[in-house]
């Protein structure tokens, strides 16, 4: 019989995974209990069944649910003299598994392990003409290949929609687009005296494929390999006595990319010509290297004060092999390289500096100073030469980098300094009430941006109110004020943007932004909650209106409340609502460069208002114990979501009006069931689910107006058929059911 138990338990172990905490709470600890408070520990183990109609990968985007046994150890501890051991494991044997263990000798030493999984599932019906298709685990080649004879058919004849080609080409084969991340972490501690040591490494793994663009002459996209190892390092070794505290640390993080470059076959071109290749490449991203130096510390003064602060300088280094312009044998030695490797390399510098005080009975203090320096040190890549082109586009004709009177010779080493100052005063002379008045300045130096210098004022005050039996309140508004100094227009011109555009993350621009968020419990059974925040954003510009270009506008506005209810022990409940609306505003020129007076002319203006608003509520309701050795959870949560896109045109326009895009609507609903009974305080039997449904409307990715392989529609129900070759990947909804039944046993 034992034997019998063995066999059966190791098999669930390994062919099985559990219900995580939100699959379905843990039994309460009053009609639970260990046998033995020095060794206890849980575990839930059964079965689960899952049902999906529509899109069965976006509903375990993030998570294993299929069909199949489930282990989990939610709780162990064991403790031995001065030695203390606790773990968990879930999802034991399926792809989103994670084990924790941990280690203590209290005063002396400690170490922690993870193991973790995380399934990322993109998309189970994506489909391609190329092979090799990526295999069952997800992984795919880095050479990319189609049939001679339709590159050849295509070839042959341009012009013509050669849709049904490549539609023919992928037949069905379907293929899983999906990313593993596996990650391992150790962390050991020791402590001796009033030092401790510490060492930490983490390793993360990704392997699997994604949907890339990869455009020759057309649209094009690919299941992109990826393969990849992070290996991060930290020490550290600290002194701390009851008044002063310093700390040193070193730094590592290296990234290695197994896969360097992918190739993929051009479906317009059977053979190499100078204006065009018949296949293309692309670089991913380089392996790199970057390791650090740091030492903090913190020191308590006289009169209720403290100061800490951080330094710390970094060295980036990435020095990858270059990719030639182009993999075209045709043109390959027409433009060299002006080196073999990337040779590229920043060093950073961070200070952070921080004051508390309480000088006074009724007055507190806190000032904070951060600088950060990122001084790119990569060797300037000139692409100019004195004759002859330069650049590949591609991988068609060579050609002319840039004109060289604007001074564009190669890529621009960004670069930038950064300082952030932050004073706040609290004043408390009013009962359980705080009101405070804070300002802060930032202050950026930025390299090859439309300003060579931003910096930002802001203003703010609020009041608290925090102690008060019944009520409790916090509220803060800011106005803020950013400007940018010292316009490069050539910036602009160097990146063939009009004079008035200007990036919004360095943009001139007013903000006001207030949020308050206040609790009432007129009862000890009844709480009362509720919030509101807004933000409006006002974005200027040194010319003239109609040739400002760019967002103008941006507003948020966010509300939300709710109640708990206990009314005895054993029983609550809960709803909360929130109510969220952005919008936005941009302004846009349609010019032809070549056409006189156009790149000037403010009736060919266009403007985007973009809205977004979306709703949700959430439900809990338990009554555990109520009825004898029974729980009973129920929740739910629905949300609601809409986004518009509206075009305006000007009176007088010359342009035609575009037709109104479909808005994009979503909708997400779940309820959850978990029903609990108890045949000891050691033992529970239960049954656990889920409902899930996920409605969907979107015209950049739906197959109602994508039809496959097009670009979006501009009319709802309107198809706009183009060549191009398309993964079939799409927003699709689906239906979802999965039910558990488990077993619970405590010791």
């Amino acid at each position: 019989m034992r034997i019998s138990i063995l066999a059966w338990t190791v098999a669930l172990l390994a062919a099985s995974s559990t219900v995580e905490a939100q699959y379905g709470a843990s039994p309460s600890r009053p009609l639970m209990q260990p046998a033995n408070p020095t060794l206890f520990g849980q575990i839930d183990f059964g079965g689960r069944a899952t049902s999906v109609e529509g899109d069965a990968a976006r509903y375990q985007r993030y998570r294993d649910l299929r069909d199949g046994g489930f282990f989990d150890l939610t709780d162990f501890y064991w403790e031995k003299g001065l030695s203390l051991f606790s773990g968990s494991a879930r999802n034991v044997g399926w792809k989103d598994q994670q084990y924790r263990f941990e280690l203590e000798r209290p005063g002396t030493i400690r170490a922690r392990f993870l193991y973790d999984q995380i399934p990322m599932f993109i998309s189970r019906d994506t489909r391609t003409p190329y092979s090799s298709l990526p295999g069952d685990d997800g992984s795919a080649g880095n050479v990319l290949t189609l049939p001679d004879t339709l590159q050849a058919a295509i070839q042959a004849n341009p012009a013509a929609n050669f849709r049904p080609l490549i539609e023919e080409a992928a037949g069905t084969r379907f293929y899983d687009s999906r990313i593993r991340r596996d990650t391992s972490a150790l962390d050991l501690r020791y402590t001796f005296g009033a030092t401790d040591a510490s060492i930490t490494y983490l390793n993360t793994r990704k392997k699997g494929n994604i949907p890339f663009g990869a455009y020759l002459q057309i649209p094009i996209e690919v299941p992109l390999p990826i393969d990849s190892r992070a290996n991060d390092v930290r020490t550290s070794i600290e002194w701390a006595t009851a008044k002063a505290s310093v700390r040193a640390g070193w730094d590592g993080s290296w990234y290695d990319n197994q896969v360097t470059d992918f190739v993929w076959d051009n479906p317009q071109r059977a053979v190499n010509a100078a204006n065009g290749s018949s296949l293309g490449r692309m670089a991913e991203w380089p392996s790199n290297s970057m390791v650090s130096f740091n030492v903090s510390g913190a020191y308590r003064m006289p009169a209720r004060t403290t100061i800490n602060g951080v330094f710390a300088l970094g060295w980036w280094n990435q020095d990858a092999t270059l990719l030639p312009f182009t993999i075209n044998p045709v043109n390959a030695s027409v433009v060299p390289l002006p080196r073999d490797t990337a040779e590229a390399k920043a060093n950073t510098a961070s200070v952070i500096l921080n004051f508390v005080s309480r000088p006074l009975r009724h007055v507190d203090v806190n000032a904070r100073y951060r600088f950060y320096e990122f001084d790119n040190k990569t060797t300037p890549f000139v692409l100019a030469r004195a004759s002859g082109p330069d650049r590949v586009t591609a991988d068609g004709s060579p050609g002319i980098w840039s004109d060289p009177s604007i001074g564009k010779r190669g890529p621009e080493p960004l670069g930038h300094q950064r300082n952030y100052f932050d004073f706040d005063a609290g004043f408390t002379g009013v009962r359980n009430t705080t009101f405070r008045l804070g300002y802060s300045r930032y202050a950026a130096d930025t390299h090859f941006r439309v300003y060579e210098n931003v910096g930002e004022h802001t203003f703010r005050a609020g009041a608290d109110v925090v102690g008060n039996q019944y009520v409790s309140f916090r509220s803060v508004y800011e106005h803020s004020q950013r400007r940018g100094g010292g316009l490069d227009l050539l910036a602009l011109e160097r990146a063939e943007e009009r004079p008035g555009m200007r990036q919004f993350d360095v943009a001139s621009r007013d903000r006001d932004r207030f949020s308050a968020i206040a609790s009432v419990t007129p009862l000890a059974t009844l709480g009362v909650n509720a919030s509101i925040a807004w933000t409006r954003d006002d974005y200027l510009n040194e010319t003239a209106p109609v040739d400002s270009f760019g967002l103008q506008r941006f507003t948020s506005r966010t509300y939300t409340a709710g109640f708990d209810v206990v009314p005895r022990d054993g029983i609550s409940t809960g709803i909360s609502f929130s109510i969220e609306d952005y919008d936005g505003e941009q302004q846009s020129r349609s010019a032809s460069p070549t056409a006189p007076g156009q790149l000037v002319d403010p009736t060919r203006n266009w403007r985007l208002n973009e809205g977004n608003k979306a709703w949700s509520a959430i439900g809990v309701f338990d009554v555990l114990g109520l009825i004898e050795k029974t729980e009973v959870r129920l929740s739910f949560n629905y949300s609601d979501y809409t986004g518009t896109y509206r075009h305006e045109l000007p009176a007088n326009s010359p342009l035609t009006a575009p037709q109104r895009l479909p808005d994009i609507d979503s909708t997400e609903a779940r309820g959850t069931i978990d029903l609990r009974y108890f045949l000891t305080k050691r033992v529970a039997v239960g049954v656990v689910y889920w409902y899930d449904r996920y409605d969907v409307s979107d015209f950049t990715l739906s197959p109602d107006v994508v039809s496959g392989v097009a670009q979006p529609a501009v009319e709802e129900g309107q198809t706009a058929t183009v060549n191009a070759l398309l993964l079939n990947y799409f927003y699709r909804p689906f239906t979802a059911h999965t039910t558990w039944l488990r077993l619970t046993y405590a010791w």
